[in-house]
């Protein structure tokens, strides 16, 4: 990255104050030559309803609480970049992340205020990045299709690695505190004229009963109609998920994130065009059990329509 390739690096968990303060002995910014990147996060899904404080804190602790520390030990320090990783979810929000949206929110915050007290900085919001981290763990747990789908939604290494020198160049002189890194799919959506629903994956689309839906389980007596549905649900899930789940199986405890939940909830609603699944499927019905008596329920009304 030119002139901003450090000579040495020094990496520390920020979250824990005392190897945060014992890396910081370390440096000398004495030079003005001398930079933070703040790089740190982990996941813990939940629902806002069943979200508590022990998941806050969680994913406070690394992000938050970490930035927050390394803006009051960096606060008079001669800094050539004040760099946070942010992410996309901070403006765009994403189920089951609202502690992960808030906290890289805070990043965005932080990087404004030290903008206004005249201070270097720059929160980068980042989509999922796959080939690494914990955007390619995402992806492993995946099928082959839906980790195809998933990259409309995310960048590549090269793509990340490409677009991060070229806004790392840019950040010291520009004029934003929050700049971001978007994939060319959602530029696209969020660039016509708000019409996001047309982007793969931004909503499932409702058609009339007679299509595949009414065909094929509208001739099904009620107890056929729930083994059928029940076996696509099934099979679905276990392509998501890779795993030999079964009817009674905790979903979110079969390696489902809050993404592969929504892909999960995508891929359902091509299945079954004729009924509309809630963004929220796997947690507000967290079993393949659950699920198809939603789908069951919903088919029943949509067939008597």
């Amino acid at each position: 990255m030119g002139e901003l390739r450090p000579q040495r690096s020094v990496a520390c968990d920020a979250a824990d104050s005392s190897e945060l303060l014992s890396a910081a002995s370390l440096v000398s910014c004495d030079g003005g030559r001398c930079g933070v990147l703040h790089a740190a996060g982990v996941l813990q899904d939940k629902l806002l309803r069943s979200m508590g404080a022990s998941h806050v804190s969680a994913v406070f602790a690394p992000k938050a609480h970490g930035a927050s520390r390394l803006q009051r030990v960096w606060a008079r320090s001669p800094l050539q970049s004040f760099l946070l990783f942010s992410s996309t979810t901070s403006t765009f929000g994403n189920a089951g992340q609202g502690n992960y949206g808030a906290a890289n929110a805070y990043l965005d915050s932080l990087a404004r205020a030290r903008r206004v007290g005249g201070l270097r900085s720059c929160s980068m919001q980042l989509p999922m990045v796959t080939g690494a981290g914990m955007g390619q763990a995402t992806v492993e747990t995946l099928s082959a299709a839906l980790a195809e789908q998933q990259k409309l939604w995310s960048l590549g290494l090269e793509q990340y690695a490409s677009a991060l020198s070229g806004l790392l160049a840019r950040s010291a002189g520009s004029a934003l505190a929050v700049q971001a890194l978007v994939p060319a799919a959602l530029e696209a959506a969020l660039c016509d004229g708000g019409r996001a629903a047309e982007a793969p994956g931004a909503s499932s689309t409702v058609v009339p009963c007679s299509c595949a839906l009414g065909q094929e389980v509208s001739q099904l007596p009620a107890a056929g109609r729930q083994a059928h549905l029940e076996e696509l649900v099934l099979r679905v899930v276990r392509e998501v998920t890779g795993d030999a789940v079964t009817a009674s199986t905790p979903l979110m405890e079969a390696g489902l994130t809050s993404n592969s939940a929504i892909l999960l909830r995508d891929e359902l609603s091509q299945e079954i065009p004729g009924v509309s699944l809630p963004v929220t499927l796997v947690f507000d019905y967290p079993s393949i059990g659950a699920m198809t008596d939603l789908i069951v329920e919903s088919s029943s009304k949509a067939i008597k329509r």
